[in-house]
């Protein structure tokens, strides 16, 4: 079993459709007993376990994929992209010995198993039906296991002001502590969705957070995140809808960040 399996087995059992780009797989099949295949396992993670103080550094990747019994790891790194390891686990499960060079026909076998993993999650992204089915699957079963009960929304200003930060802000490690707080004219006791879009070409981002309350609070953040990843991904657009249908959406916001000494 692996993490990602949990959601889709969980909707699974509760009878919900699994979208087919969660990379985990349903382990109802298993549970049945219908299934007793051991199952394909993939691993990625970052040369400092995505760790890194500079975020260009992303681009180093460490891959590997294990089944029936053999692991095979891939550092692909910018100084070098074709270093491998192959182990067999079952005779060596503590990875000591690598025997790439000894397994040439099962290292071939699970490079391109794990070659073709890599091509089709690259190819993988959420559909998005309607312009208001953005909520994750997560954010689905929460709704559909615990049914928002009904607000009262008289009174409540709609579309939302951002009262703060300032359309066109400079924001800084120095601005606020660290932080980058928004708010804007509404209630506490209200849910709300900020929709953001964020970056510029390889480091362009645009989704969706639901919140309750007309405030919403990011950092503190220490100053090398500042003046690393979230300079980075500068500038920054934001706008707020109470969450009802048909939204009402407020202007959009832009921000700036930038390094700081």
């Amino acid at each position: 079993m692996r993490g990602v399996d949990v959601m889709p087995t969980v909707m699974d059992f509760l009878g919900l459709p699994v979208p087919d780009y969660l990379e985990g797989k349903s382990l109802m099949p298993v549970i049945r007993g219908e299934e007793t295949k051991d199952r394909i396992a993939f691993i990625q993670t970052s040369r400092a376990g995505y760790g890194e103080p500079d975020p260009q550094n992303v681009t180093d990747r460490i891959r590997a994929v294990i089944y029936e019994g053999w692991k095979l790891i891939h550092y692909f790194y910018k100084e070098n992209q074709g270093r491998f390891e192959l182990y067999n686990l079952r005779d060596d499960p503590l990875e000591q010995k690598n025997i790439l060079d000894e397994e040439p026909k099962k290292a071939n076998e699970l490079r391109e198993i794990l070659f073709k993993w890599v091509n089709d999650e690259s190819k993988k992204k959420p559909l998005q039906k309607d312009p208001f089915d953005y909520s994750s699957p997560y954010q689905k079963l929460m709704r559909w296991l615990f049914p928002r009960k009904p607000i009262d929304l008289t009174g409540v200003p709609s579309p939302p002001v951002l009262l703060s930060p300032k359309d066109g802000s400079v924001v800084t490690a120095k601005t606020d502590g660290g932080r980058v707080v928004f708010k804007w004219t509404g209630r506490a006791d209200v849910p709300y969705v900020i929709e953001y879009d964020v970056g510029k070409d390889t480091t362009h981002l645009h989704g969706y957070i639901e919140l309750e309350g007309n405030e919403k609070i990011y950092g503190p953040f220490e100053k090398s995140y500042w003046n690393t990843y979230l300079r980075l991904y500068s500038p920054y657009r934001v706008r707020i809808s109470i969450d009802k249908e048909p939204r009402e959406w407020s202007e959009w916001v832009k921000i700036e960040v930038t390094a700081s000494n």
